[in-house]
């Protein structure tokens, strides 16, 4: 969503060095700024923004009020203010200021101390739901990709409405929330790797669009760094008998993606390794594992830090994070016994197409993984909640929660042998393939595995 400078840092103008206005200053300065900016948003916002005024106000004015240093803590703020409108006056684009992290560097301690302050009030009152709220502001705070259709259909909420208070008001937001999630059909557009033909066969590769990097220097080194760091971790792991055997096949499979296709990996192999090795770490540090094996935990960060330095050449994988965080997954939909079928029928139905030399070994390795995988699903519970725990100490208040791999898994699974069929519908090479017994086969089997693995409510996508 298109907005102000002063909007990225609550809405609000300063005036005669004073700080914070009165709502109503606040209000007017929306209305104001939106009429000369010109920009649709931000008339919309001066049409309908008293109610998030008041809120951005009242947030930058307890903020404010509890700094022990305020003159310092203000003329911080107002900086980074003058940074977004001198870049804006330098003709930055201001959609692209808007999903940039809300501070230029790494934010004053103050302002995770603080905000941790203001959430937490929110949280306590539990009947007024300030989930969104919570998560929307956190999400400025990292430069989280906008979903500008739902920020969009929140300012435009009828005036009637924010007049009620905030329990009606974030009722309201919850089932614009529940009405905005992506399809299926977007989620499939997302997968990684996608499926391809490649001379006359079923191939994977790197996401055309959401894989694609942004260009800019220091991703060459990357993956280099990246795999001696793996083949020391690894290398410590195997000596361990406490870890688990998967986690050193999941690094295996990480370096094998970066060995392949270097500075332009799959995101969603990468990322799905990762949550593996992740996972175990939380585990093992809860354990605490790692009082007597630093030198292993320095690896394991090291990992994290690399894997985390990676993702930020990749813009649009970002963006894809943001909408398996936002998709739901029923996992009591799945029909456990028709699953592990589906999947089985999937597996000999790719094994009978490598061996005719209409798939790729690449093609099978994957089909084969996401089958594996929603075997697991199926057979272990998958966690109460969808956002796995932060590394403590490790992790920044900024970085984005994790998508657990259960989730992660899943949708790619479905979005994987969904968008193998429409490869096969629309590829003109391979005109008799649908029609061959094996292709015919094929095709059933990709067909009965979405099916398992579909809400009934699902749409078609």
């Amino acid at each position: 969503m298109a907005r102000s400078a002063d909007a990225r840092h609550g809405g609000v103008q300063h005036t005669s060095g004073e700080f914070p206005l009165t709502y109503s200053q606040a209000d007017q300065k929306g209305r104001d700024h939106g009429r000369a900016r010109g920009t649709d948003v931000g008339r919309e916002r001066g049409s309908c923004g008293t109610a998030a005024a008041t809120a951005a106000a009242t947030a930058a004015a307890a903020t404010a009020a509890a700094f022990a240093t305020e003159a310092t803590a203000t003329s911080a703020m107002w900086r980074e203010v003058n940074a977004d409108v001198s870049a804006l006056d330098q003709g930055t684009d201001a959609a692209a200021l808007v999903a940039s992290p809300l501070w230029q560097d790494t934010p004053p301690d103050w302002v995770e101390t603080e905000w941790s302050k203001v959430a937490a009030a929110l949280r306590e009152a539990e009947d007024e739901n300030w989930a969104f709220w919570i998560d929307w502001v956190e999400a400025r705070l990292r430069g989280d990709p906008i979903n500008t259709d739902l920020d969009r259909a929140v300012v435009l909420l009828d005036d009637a409405v924010w007049k009620q208070g905030p329990t009606v008001v974030n009722a309201k937001i919850l089932e614009l929330v529940e009405a905005h999630r992506p399809t299926r059909a977007e989620l499939k557009a997302t997968v990684s790797p996608q499926p391809v033909i490649k001379d006359g066969k079923l191939d994977v590769q790197p996401n055309d669009t959401y894989d694609a990097p942004d260009g800019r220097e220091g991703l060459a080194l990357l993956p280099s760094q990246q795999r001696a760091v793996i083949r020391v971790l690894a290398t410590s792991l195997r000596a361990n008998k406490n870890i688990d055997p998967g986690v050193v096949a999941a690094l295996q499979e990480y370096d094998e993606e970066l060995l392949t296709n270097g500075t332009r990996p799959a995101l969603g192999t990468l990322n799905q390794m990762h949550q593996i090795v992740r996972d175990e770490y939380l585990g093992l540090r809860k354990e605490k594992f790692f009082e007597t094996q630093r030198g292993l935990r320095r690896s394991f960060l090291s990992f994290f830090a690399n894997h985390k330095q990676i993702k930020t050449h990749f813009p649009l994988d970002a963006v894809r994070e943001v909408m398996y965080r936002a998709a739901t997954v029923d996992f009591s939909s799945i029909d456990v016994s028709l699953a592990k079928e589906a999947g089985q029928d999937l597996s000999n139905a790719v094994r009978d197409a490598l061996e005719a030399e209409a798939v790729t070994e690449d093609y099978a390795k994957v089909t084969n993984r996401v089958v594996e995988n929603i075997r697991r699903i199926t057979e272990t519970p998958p966690p109460a909640s969808d956002r796995p725990a932060k590394i403590d100490g490790e992790e920044s208040f900024l970085d984005p929660p994790e998508v657990s791999w259960f989730k992660r898994a899943y949708i790619f699974g479905r979005g994987f042998a969904d968008a193998s069929l429409s490869r096969i519908a629309s590829a003109a090479t391979l005109i008799a393939f649908p029609e061959s017994k094996i292709g015919k086969a094929l095709i059933q089997a990709l067909k009965a595995f979405v099916a398992s693995l579909s809400d009934s409510d699902d749409e078609s996508g």
